[in-house]
């Protein structure tokens, strides 16, 4: 039953190996979504979207490794390539993943990201 209509919408989901992320993929996959599962290990996320895909849902896995900052901007450019436009994002992978010492962190490739999952294409 869905409670609500993600058809036509890409989910992104970072830490969707296991666990509350991986559950999160497979919820938002039976209201619709695309679900991109993604982590450290690709091989894990694609064990979650072949899970998913058994069951009828649209699923894809990529590699996403949030303690690198290039990692990021690579991973939205290519689901932009790949399906127009990200709605979702959903971060389940451990808040201490970031590797950089805040001194060395850059910005700039956390500026989309963020600004995706904040305020979306609206503005």
């Amino acid at each position: 039953m869905a409670r609500f209509d993600l058809s036509g919408k890409v989910a992104l989901v970072a830490g969707a190996s296991r666990g509350i992320g991986a559950a999160i993929a497979h919820a938002m996959a039976e209201q619709g979504a695309h679900v991109i599962c993604s982590s450290r290990r690709v091989e894990d996320c694609q064990k979650v979207a072949d899970e998913i895909i058994a069951n009828g849902g649209k699923a894809s896995a990529m590699t996403l490794h949030l303690g690198v900052m290039q990692n990021l901007e690579d991973a939205i450019t290519a689901i932009e390539q790949a399906h127009g436009r990200l709605i979702f994002w959903s971060i389940m992978a451990p808040p201490m993943c970031f590797t950089a010492r805040p001194i060395n962190a850059q910005k700039a490739p956390m500026t989309k990201p963020w600004r995706l999952m904040s305020k979306g294409r609206i503005f």
